[in-house]
């Protein structure tokens, strides 16, 4: 439930970082999910091997989460853009999320879990294409750049990736 501990173990581990963000007690779609996927073996046993988990939640029932914890929903919600929950994020150990879903598609849990680890490919294509851009200049150092960006969907990429686009901006303008 700490965004900084996620953010350190997924380092240390080389793991992704799964941001689920819920309204745990009011939200039927929320519920839905933790019924039929997020509490079922599949997500439990194959989840943790390339990720983080980590629970941003925003009850109504606030009695049971700390102030930080309060504070910390609203400053990740507000970071992320959630619009709706349930919202899962699947981050790199920076925070720079590569795959976003809102709502539950009421897919079983071994679909839901196999989607997930499928956006891995993503990461890792995201990952090679800034990796050759570090390499590169100018011009060839912006279409590398807008590569790896464009794995990602646009309105995340610019709310999470702003460096990256002002890079591709100064680049070739």
């Amino acid at each position: 439930m700490d965004f900084e501990k996620a953010q350190a173990q997924a380092a240390k581990e080389g793991k992704s970082i799964l941001m689920e963000f819920t309204g745990s007690d009011w939200c039927p779609p929320c519920k839905a999910l933790q019924k039929n996927v997020l509490s079922k073996d599949v997500f439990n046993t194959e989840m943790p091997k390339s990720f983080v988990l980590l629970k941003l939640d925003s009850p109504r029932d606030k009695s049971k989460q700390t102030p930080e914890e309060i504070e910390q929903y609203k400053v990740l919600s507000a970071k992320y853009g959630i619009q709706g929950v349930p919202t899962i994020f699947l981050a790199d150990a920076k925070g720079r999320p590569y795959y976003q879903t809102v709502g539950y598609s009421g897919d079983p849990a071994d679909k839901y879990v196999a989607n997930l680890k499928d956006q891995l490919g993503t990461l890792a294509k995201r990952d090679a294409a800034f990796a050759k851009a570090e390499k590169a200049s100018g011009t060839e150092k912006a279409k590398l750049l807008a590569e790896g960006l464009s794995l990602v969907d646009d309105e995340m990429a610019l709310k999470t990736y702003g460096n990256v686009v002002s890079q591709i901006i100064e680049l070739d303008a």
